[in-house]
């Protein structure tokens, strides 16, 4: 069909003018360019509206990248002060003489390469238990490092968050007192904020009576 000036209609300009523009304006219609992510119906980045990209650490919705919790670190020698209360040991004296002389808790150096001039606690014997006190930064599923040392292995333990059974570990043979591994033990879901961490000796290893020198406690995020 033809307009009344003979010229053929374009589709959908609406004008019967014949220029093909959907707004009757005579302009060629603009295609937006197109940048990605502005929501706006262009795809451009710095656009209001546009998907957050994440700065590390700035607490909002858009996932941070680039940056991975630390692990909370528990040195075995920082226990909780008080037999009875914080600790119980089986030998009023410390054994080991480093530390906290003044406590039962037998605290000696570590002889750990990974941690020089560290000190660890040992002498550990069936029966006994000690408590720490930690802080989380963050909520999360979280994995246990135990540093452990035992000259032929078996020592065995049971680990408490706030008085809930989390896990139990064995220590292996690490050849030597002052030889170094750490257990890796999942312990799951922990809240952020104040924690006691308590770990009761059940056994020592065969033919021993110390059930095995420990270094530290890292609680790691993550799984």
């Amino acid at each position: 069909m033809s307009d009344k000036d003979g010229s053929m209609p374009m589709p959908g300009d609406g004008d019967g003018d014949g220029d093909g523009d959907a707004h009757g304006d005579g302009d060629a219609p603009k295609k937006d360019a197109g940048h990605p992510g502005d929501g706006d119906g262009d795809k451009n980045p710095t656009d209001a509206g546009d998907k957050d990209t994440g700065t590390p650490g700035d607490g909002d919705s858009a996932q941070d990248s680039g940056t991975k919790p630390k692990a909370v670190r528990v040195e075995a020698e920082n226990f909780q002060s008080g037999e009875g209360v914080g600790y119980h040991d089986t030998t009023p004296a410390n054994e080991g003489g480093k530390g906290l002389t003044t406590e039962g808790v037998d605290i000696e150096d570590s002889g750990d390469s990974e941690t020089p001039g560290s000190l660890s606690v040992s002498h550990m014997q069936a029966g006994e238990w000690i408590k720490y006190s930690f802080a989380l930064d963050i909520a999360a599923d979280y994995t246990l490092g135990v540093r452990v040392a035992h000259a032929t292995g078996g020592g065995g333990y049971t680990v408490y968050v706030d008085d809930t059974m989390v896990t139990t570990f064995t220590t292996p043979s690490t050849g030597s007192w002052t030889s170094w591994t750490t257990v890796m033990k999942h312990i799951g879901n922990l809240e952020a904020g104040s924690h006691v961490l308590k770990i009761t000796v059940d056994s020592a290893g065969p033919n021993m009576t110390d059930a095995g020198n420990i270094n530290y406690f890292d609680f790691i995020p993550g799984g």
